[in-house]
């Protein structure tokens, strides 16, 4: 009879220690409360302005829409420094296959109580109102809504990204790609492309879409499903923003990779920081992570061969 009821507890217990599911509504509700909050932080500094983003519709997950959220954090790190707040690093993502709404979720609470700690010490005492309830929405509404706090925050500091800032997401990329090739015992012998002085933004954001068409070459080879990237090879204004954009993606995509080969705690390393970078220096390093990457799917699909045959 105890083992009965011990087993009855036992099974209560694991019952009641499942996680809340949390759905895309819920994830979007908490992202129109940041854009309430960022929309606070602009009438604080008397900006009227609304910077216009294009939407942007391919098959997200929300693996993409927590790299945005780590893009508005990294923002608010430099609205910080511009009055002088402490610099806070922001977290890595455990690698998965689909992440579920929750990793978003959470993120966008973080997001929140930073913006709150900000409001607090530049004495803002203006506060949002309840969001309203939500439904219908899609994976590609709440990246599309992050995206566009990401663009009103550059009205609160000033500026975009520097190129410095992107160097140290192309770092981040070539740490992840090396992770992978230590896990396949793969040698890279490659070598850094040669430096294109006077390269722009553009031809950064044209070299990692050539890595981000490289990653779905080795997710097809390993029945990963991975993101249409046509609608971003349609982006016409290309600035340090939407290269930090696209370098999101490919971290995003990575992070498939990595739990495919089952380097589900093999965390992207934190950002360090740089200084006087140029776009040359970031075409650079996208175009070596290039070349890292093709040894990875030399690999692949000689394995694939092989099976075939």
């Amino acid at each position: 009879m105890y083992r009965i009821y011990l087993s009855i507890f036992f099974l209560i217990f694991s019952v009641n220690c499942i996680a809340k599911d949390i759905t895309i509504d819920e994830v979007y509700q908490q992202i129109f409360r940041i854009n309430e909050e960022i929309e606070i932080l602009k009438r604080h500094f008397n900006i009227d302005e609304i910077l216009q983003v294009a939407p942007i519709y391919t098959n997200f997950t929300s693996l993409h829409t927590w790299q945005k959220s780590y893009e508005i954090s990294s923002k608010l790190n430099i609205l910080r420094e511009k009055h002088h707040l402490p610099f806070l690093a922001t977290a890595s993502l455990e690698p998965s296959l689909e992440a579920r709404p929750q990793i978003v979720f959470a993120q966008a609470r973080r997001i929140l109580t930073e913006i709150e700690i900000i409001k607090y010490q530049l004495d803002i005492t203006e506060m949002s109102a309840q969001p309203p309830t939500f439904t219908g929405k899609t994976l590609a509404d709440n990246f599309n809504l992050m995206n566009h706090i990401s663009y009103q925050i550059d009205l609160l500091t000033g500026s975009s990204f520097t190129p410095s800032y992107v160097f140290s997401q192309a770092m981040r990329i070539s740490e992840d790609i090396n992770i992978i090739l230590d896990e396949l015992n793969i040698q890279d012998n490659t070598i850094p492309p040669p430096k294109q002085n006077g390269a722009t933004p553009a031809d950064s954001f044209k070299t990692a879409l050539q890595l981000l068409r490289e990653i779905r070459r080795l997710e097809q080879l390993e029945n990963i499903e991975g993101i249409d990237i046509h609608p971003f090879e349609k982006i016409e204004k290309i600035t340090p923003s939407e290269v930090f954009g696209i370098a999101g993606i490919v971290l995003a995509e990575l992070q498939r990779i990595k739990a495919d080969l089952r380097l589900f705690h093999a965390l992207t390393p934190i950002a360090l920081h740089y200084e006087d970078k140029t776009p040359s220096d970031v075409q650079q390093i996208f175009g070596w992570c290039v070349r890292g990457l093709q040894l990875i799917t030399m690999l692949a699909a000689n394995k694939t061969q092989i099976r075939e045959n």
